[in-house]
């Protein structure tokens, strides 16, 4: 859309100048006015590209200090190329001029809009106004003309402008509802690890302070409190592999519901196809599908692009098969050569251990991943 909306205000300058090659010829064949009118072409098309491109990206660090002086070196540069260009009854479209550089003034400088608008709409009646009364007779039509000629280039130039500026504002709101739901996801992690944790490691605390005080008076006494405190250690580790790793039973369709609610957030449009609707997955299968329907999000929202997303789930008396894919390929792609206990590839070990098996391929414009399990994994 940047792109775009730049092109277009470059199209804005480009018709323009095309407009005065083409009415060159109708001038007075008088070099030193060819030449004015070729210095003031130069001098109105620098300006408004300068302004332009600082409409769609914006001022360097100082760059604004200049804004001034191009407005003043545009403004009396368009004024000429109407004052030069003979009677407006016949070369109106020299107006545009004025009109381009009003448009430029008013979506690329800080200044209030409607304030460098109406001035622009007024200089450029005025020095219509001029023309005529260096022709030796003034015609409303020149200058009621030129200030509608001006305000209906401005108007254009400003809708294109603000339909970009709403765009980025739509995006900025998008990244920031993805960063809000990658956060209360981060924090109900967090919420769910300390109420699995937080009770277990007190009993633990508790149960080593007494067990430190029996160990002089009642060695036995002290010794089944640590074997006690052994047990909830060894409870504790295994509840965190479950909430590290996703054993902790949540069905399918949660996580494909939490996938979509997440990447709408974050801007993509993700679709869910499901074949035959209602199909029953045995809960060994859904809590590996669910995994990979979180591990797929997660590369989705930290390391692409994209803009849609599919998951489709096929499920035959042969087995059971998953496909997430986006439209765009992964910034760092998963290395299937990595040894770990999370990722795609430490999935992939996963499903070669319940007889199923996980792929992933990235191409210049989309990444899949698929997964398929037996009816009977486990």
């Amino acid at each position: 859309m940047r792109l775009f909306t730049w092109w277009t205000l470059v199209l804005t300058i480009v018709m323009t100048g095309l407009v005065a090659i083409g009415y060159m010829p109708a001038q007075p064949d008088s070099t030193p006015v060819r030449a004015g009118l070729v210095l003031a072409i130069l001098v109105v098309v620098g300006v408004c590209f300068r302004l332009f491109h600082a409409s769609v990206y914006g001022w360097s660090s100082g760059g604004g200090a200049a804004l001034p002086w191009l407005v003043a070196a545009g403004a009396p540069a368009a004024a000429a190329t109407v004052l030069l260009s003979g009677n407006l009854m016949v070369n109106w479209p020299w107006v545009l001029f004025p009109a381009t550089l009003t448009s430029a003034a008013v979506v690329g400088s800080r200044w209030p809009r409607w304030r460098v608008a109406g001035a622009g709409v007024a200089l450029s009646a005025l020095v219509a106004a001029l023309n005529g009364w260096i022709a030796g007779s003034v015609h409303w039509q020149p200058v009621a003309g030129a200030a509608a000629i001006t305000t209906f280039v401005t108007g254009l130039v400003v809708l294109q402008v603000w339909f970009w500026e709403v765009t980025v504002r739509v995006d900025r709101a998008r990244q920031a509802e993805g960063e809000v739901a990658v956060t209360g996801e981060r924090q109900r992690f967090a919420a769910e690890l300390h109420d699995i944790q937080g009770h277990t490691l007190q009993a633990i605390v508790l149960k080593s302070e007494l067990a430190a005080r029996l160990a002089g008076s009642d060695p036995d006494r002290a010794a089944t409190q640590m074997r006690e405190v052994e047990a909830l250690a060894r409870q504790a580790l295994r509840d965190t592999y479950e909430v590290v790793e996703g054993y902790r039973a949540v069905s399918l369709d949660t996580e494909i519901n939490n996938a979509t609610r997440v990447l709408a957030a974050a801007g993509v449009d993700c679709r869910m196809r499901r074949e035959p609707e209602g199909a029953k997955l045995s809960e060994d299968n859904e809590r590996l599908l669910g995994l990979v329907v979180r591990e797929g999000t997660t590369n989705v929202i930290r390391h692409s692009r994209a803009h849609r997303a599919e998951i489709a789930l096929i499920a035959t008396t042969d087995g059971i098969r998953l496909r997430f894919s986006n439209d765009a390929p992964l910034a760092a792609q998963p290395d299937p050569d990595r040894v770990s206990n999370g990722g795609l590839a430490g999935l992939a070990h996963r499903f070669a251990a319940a007889g199923g098996e996980l792929t992933w391929k990235g191409t210049a414009d989309a990444f899949t991943v698929r997964a398929s399990l037996p009816v009977g994994a486990r």
